[in-house]
């Protein structure tokens, strides 16, 4: 059988990446109001069987926006995700063949496509850095080209589909502003370099315990910051506020203990559990936060050593 071309073996790694940071969020136990090991999270009609399985779902299509965005000509990132969103849309109907029309990966197919892509494109243009071995600030990078990339996406939340419906996204923007997943990435996704990548980069070989750690605080700095439309969509802005200051207060926690107030720890873990429970109770689900998180995980993949 003759040997996988360069291009090949790329579009496998970046799809097999995007999957494994999926799965990575979603096993993660102790997640606030998300579907974990532990918990069904606020979601009654998820648990981490089906997580998985949607994930799994989705790796031919992050391999087909990998080959797709390294056959694609020219370097113009607009007319890319153009091209992108047929493909998009497929793999958003073998996500929900898989769950039976449940909706759990669809703000992390966006964004994670959407890393894909613009990884690709970048990599055009730094010659060495297309996935031959890490470097710091290539996160960065990629979400500049992001940027780029999504110039315009955002007016797109006006448009209705295709039977006039309006998503949740849709409806949050005209009613309370909320630039929502597409703004985000218009915006080069800050939260996700702010919060997110800083905590993962700092745990790197510190072992499996520290890693566990520094998603948690990377989810919930994502929380802290981030106008979740998940949790706006379930709650409000008064359910958004909840959980962000909920988060914040967590983090802080962990913050003092890191500053060698050891009881500070088993304060933050109990925070969190605590947090955990308020968020099931009030069926507030921080979705858009664990997108995020997916993303870090995956641009942490590109910039770590194999």
């Amino acid at each position: 059988m003759p040997a996988a071309s360069p291009q090949a073996a790329l579009a496998r790694r970046l799809a097999q990446l995007a999957t494994s940071a999926l799965i990575e969020e979603a096993r993660l136990p102790g997640k606030p109001g998300l579907v974990g090991p532990d918990s069904q999270g606020a979601h009654g009609d998820m648990d981490l069987g089906l997580m998985i399985a949607s994930a799994r779902a989705l790796e031919p299509w992050f391999g087909e926006v990998a080959r797709l965005s390294l056959a694609f000509p020219g370097a113009d990132g607009r007319a890319l995700l153009a091209a992108l969103r047929g493909p998009g849309q497929r793999a958003e109907a073998a996500m929900f063949a898989v769950t039976g029309g449940v909706n759990t990966h669809k703000g992390a197919l966006f964004s994670l496509g959407l890393l894909i892509a613009a990884f690709v494109l970048y990599s055009r243009s730094a010659p060495g850095r297309g996935g031959e071995g890490p470097g710091p600030g290539l996160g960065e990078s990629v979400l500049s080209t992001v940027a780029g990339m999504a110039q315009g996406l955002g007016q797109e939340l006006d448009v209705p589909g295709k039977a006039g419906a309006v998503s949740a996204g849709q409806r949050l923007r005209r009613e309370l502003g909320v630039a929502g997943a597409r703004g985000q990435a218009e915006a080069g996704y800050p939260v996700l370099a702010s919060r997110v990548l800083p905590p993962l980069r700092r745990a790197r070989g510190q072992g499996p315990q520290a890693r566990e750690k520094a998603l948690l605080e990377a989810l919930l700095g994502a929380m802290g910051d981030l106008e979740d439309t998940c949790l706006l969509s379930r709650g409000g802005p008064e359910g958004l506020e909840f959980a962000q200051a909920g988060a914040r207060e967590v983090l802080g926690l962990w913050a003092r203990a890191g500053d060698g107030n050891a009881g500070d720890d088993g304060a933050a873990r109990a925070g969190l559990a605590r947090l955990g429970r308020d968020l099931v109770a009030r069926r507030l689900s921080p979705g858009g936060s664990a997108d995020l998180l997916a993303g870090g995980i995956f641009l942490d993949s590109l910039e770590s050593p194999a």
